[in-house]
Parts: C-alpha cells; structure tokens; sequence
C-alpha cells in the first residue's frame, strides 16, 4: 500500500518484489546455514580425488563418526577399478567430535602423510572422544564399501597409541574383514589377558607392528607380546622397534619405507 502511494502502482509493485527479494537474502544470509557452520554440519561433499575431505557417517549404532576420506588422483580415471581400503585410528592426543575437530588430524599420523604425497588406496580416518567402539567402526567400513570403489580383498587398519590398541582389536573381533593390520605403539588390547588364545584369531592376517625402544606411555612389551602371539598360531606378524624412540612414533612409522609396498602386497 505504502509503495504504490509513493510510487504508483506498477512501480510500487516492482519496488515491493524488489525489497522483498532483497529481505530474503538477508534472511537466507543470517540464517540456518551460519547455524549449521557453526555447529561443523555441512553438506556430504563428494571428495575431489587427491584431497582429504570431511564427512559424517549416518551413525546407525549410536552417534555417527566425523572422519577423513581420502580418494586416489586416479580414481575416476577408470571405471570398474577396485581401489584398496586403508583405516587409520588416532590416539588419544586428538581428540574430536565435531566435524571442525578433524583439522587436528591432519599433522599427524596417516592424515599428515596424505597432506603430502599421494597413495594408490582410499583412506578413512575417523575420530572420536572416548575409546573406539568397534561395532560402529566395522559399520562404516560397511557404509564406506558400499559407497566407493573399494576393493574388499585388500582392506588394512592402522592405528597410533590407543588407535593401535583398537587395530589390533578390530582385526582380532573381525578377521575375516582385513587383510593386513600396522599397529603402531599399540597392544592388546581387550585381548591382553589371553593373548595367547585370542590372538589367534589373527593368523590368517599380516601384521606389522611398530614400537619405540623406550615408550613410557605403552611398553614395548605389548607390541612384542601380541607379534610373538601372532607368530606362534602359524601367523604372518613383524614387530620393528626405533631405538631411543620414546612413544610418539607414529611420524617414523607412516614415514616407514616400504609400508605402504607391504600393506598393498596383502590380499585376503
């Protein structure tokens, strides 16, 4: 009414369609997605072959896991191509939950060395703030496989610290899924007590462990328990120790030439 006692009724019309096209900006602007900034949601975003992105699994079994997921450069170069999967679990030095709390895995372990050079594999490097539950974790893998190329044949977990603790774990409650474990300053984990029962479970998956000579955190002794336990079932487990090295070996170990050679040698 205001704008076409002002204007006339054709301009006020235009005038009124003008401000309130002007209005929805702004509303659109001040709105739901600064919201959803802030709380680290955002859209799946299908990753750019070569980069690590970040994304959100849909969390069936409890709350979903933030991760990293990292695709080859060569990945849509051709179809049909079954790319090998590579699982990497932090420890407890970086923790998350929100989506934004994935920038501190980039300096270390795997993630660091995917900022820096590219590997023939998809890598998924999720995070989490307690202990990791191993039923969501074998759920995305689930999710993951379902979702890319990945070659179900050559599927490995690796992990620092307490995230070792979990790939020895991981593999141990799910041995028909992997085909190759580097554990890294690890243990036994839920198995520790009857290592030399449980750990069978492993024989028929690779293993190489990675341990500092002088970790205070995590002895050495619980990578080398677990790698002897593996090697008397009839396995196929190596245990590497740094000397000197005290717990944060993780850059040694992801920098270790010749793992990623080994890892991809191993199929099930």
């Amino acid at each position: 009414m205001v704008w076409t006692q002002l204007c006339g009724d054709t301009d006020g019309m235009r005038l009124a369609a003008l401000a309130a096209a002007v209005l929805g900006m702004l509303l659109c602007a001040c709105g739901s997605p600064d919201g959803a900034e802030r709380d680290g949601a955002r859209p799946e975003t299908r990753p750019a072959p070569g980069r690590q992105v970040a994304q959100s699994s849909k969390g069936g079994m409890g709350a979903p896991f933030h991760y990293l997921l990292y695709l080859p450069k060569r990945y849509d170069e051709r179809k049909g191509r079954r790319w090998p999967l590579l699982l990497f679990l932090h420890g407890a030095d970086t923790p998350g939950s929100t989506r934004r709390d994935l920038e501190l895995l980039r300096p270390r372990g795997l993630p660091r060395i995917l900022e820096r050079r590219d590997l023939p594999l998809i890598a998924v490097s999720p995070q989490t703030s307690s202990s990791w539950p191993l039923e969501p974790l074998a759920e995305l893998l689930n999710e993951v496989e379902g979702r890319y190329a990945v070659d179900r044949r050559r599927v490995y977990v690796t992990g620092f610290s307490i995230g070792g603790y979990a790939a020895f774990d991981l593999a141990s409650a799910y041995p028909e899924r992997f085909a190759a474990i580097a554990p890294v300053a690890g243990g036994g984990g839920r198995w520790s007590a009857h290592y030399h029962r449980e750990t069978c479970r492993l024989r028929d998956v690779a293993v190489w462990a990675f341990h500092g000579s002088r970790d205070d955190v995590i002895p050495t002794s619980e990578s080398r328990a677990m790698v002897d336990a593996v090697k008397s079932c009839g396995g196929n487990a190596r245990l590497t120790v740094y000397p000197g090295a005290g717990h944060y070996t993780d850059t040694k170990a992801y920098s270790e030439p010749g793992l990623y050679r080994w890892l991809l040698a191993q199929r099930r």
